[in-house]
């Protein structure tokens, strides 16, 4: 099979979004982390029963895994179902929950989608009728596209003015360049962007307002870090920085230390937007409105109900089904 009409049927591109969905995970904390990875393995899961055409239960992943455990026995001998079930509950956990969501739980979720990865390109290979070191190449080439780091040119640009005014001061001072990029917080800073639609990438390199929303974002940052830095000069560095009396080369080597100790900080601020299953939003959210109509919802703190402050509240509601 042509390896573009492969990677083209339904069932590897189903299985082909959610190894790029797993990918997602290397760049993400602990709780994005085991969100990817289950929701990644979830998709293979789903690729794997249509290829046996088993039907599930698409609203609910834990039939969707009982139907795969069942039409695929085989895979309890690399994963056990409990170990399934705990994996599912972690995704449940940093999906809807504010509990906290270890390096070890991530683990886990990541050694459970691994394993589905490897068991998927043996059961797809053979589907396919290819080798599996062809297709776990056509895979890993085709989620290059899938998932990839998205250049912003409104931050290249940003960062090109940057270091053109300071060659520019540096002309002025009478200094190399060098010497001032050392001291420029940006040197030090770094920004990633990815996305798992190659539509959603192609839109931020092409929308120069989505663009320079971004790179507002990031020279916030910079700003930001700058500030902190300055805060943290002492008084007697201040000083040695705007003497004009010559100073000895122990004194530089000093200066030079206590800048040195300025950035000395690690600041890592994180943007994360994890846009999944609308449509399944919208019938939780009809869920509860559909209960509320048929009282079949029970407010566990009804008073506040009642109450008239304009403050926001958080209602702990239980759903009664029947």
């Amino acid at each position: 099979m042509d390896k573009q009409d492969m990677l083209n049927t339904p069932i590897i591109k189903q299985f082909l979004r959610g190894y790029a969905q797993i990918e997602l995970a290397r760049f993400s904390t602990a709780r994005e982390a085991a969100f990817w990875a289950f929701q990644g393995a979830d998709n293979m899961v789903a690729a794997l029963l249509d290829c046996k055409s088993v039907g599930f239960n698409k609203k609910s992943h834990k039939d969707k895994w009982q139907k795969f455990i069942s039409a695929h026995p085989v895979f309890q001998q690399r994963v056990s179902a409990d170990r399934i079930e705990q994996c599912r509950k972690l995704w449940e956990e940093a999906r809807y929950r504010d509990n906290p969501i270890s390096a070890d739980d991530a683990g886990q979720v990541l050694e459970l989608a691994h394993q589905v990865f490897e068991y998927g390109l043996e059961v797809l290979a053979s589907f396919s009728d290819v080798s599996i070191e062809d297709l776990k190449e056509a895979i890993y080439d085709a989620a290059k596209t899938e998932l990839a780091m998205v250049e912003c040119k409104a931050i290249d640009d940003y960062l090109k003015a940057r270091e053109a005014n300071i060659e520019q001061d540096a002309s002025h001072l009478g200094l190399h360049q060098c010497a001032l990029m050392l001291g420029d917080p940006a040197t030090y800073t770094h920004y990633s962007l990815h996305s798992d639609q190659p539509g959603v990438q192609e839109l931020i390199q092409a929308n120069t307002e989505v663009a320079k929303d971004i790179a507002e974002g990031y020279t916030a940052f910079i700003r930001a870090v700058t500030k902190i830095a300055l805060n943290r000069v002492s008084e007697e560095t201040w000083r040695l920085a705007v003497s004009k009396d010559k100073v000895s080369g122990e004194l530089a080597s000093e200066f030079l230390k206590r800048l040195a100790d300025t950035f000395d900080f690690n600041l890592l601020l994180r943007f994360s937007f994890i846009g999944y299953n609308f449509i399944e939003s919208v019938e939780q959210v009809r869920e509860v409105i559909n209960s509320l109509e048929e009282g079949r919802i029970e407010l566990a703190n009804p008073r506040l109900a009642q109450e008239s402050s304009p403050k926001i509240v958080q209602y702990n509601v239980r759903i009664n089904k029947e």
